[in-house]
């Protein structure tokens, strides 16, 4: 992975992130339901997962030079 490709994904990450949120609530809204699905909660850890990487690998790539 280069430092282009971990800015790109840790950009679609985010916008991945936000996204599933956003309909995790709007799924909320239209069920009335108390909870949240757990598959949308899954895959927002999932991509944290990767977010976490990501930067992780920038920093390193970072303190490297």
């Amino acid at each position: 992975m280069t430092k282009d490709q971990a800015k790109s994904s840790l950009s679609l990450v985010h916008i991945a992130i936000d996204t599933i949120q956003k309909i995790a609530e709007q799924e909320q809204e239209i069920t009335h339901a108390n909870t949240r699905d757990y598959r949308f909660t899954r895959a927002i850890l999932l991509l944290q997962e990767k977010q976490r990487d990501a930067e992780n690998f920038l920093k390193k790539a970072q303190s490297n030079g």
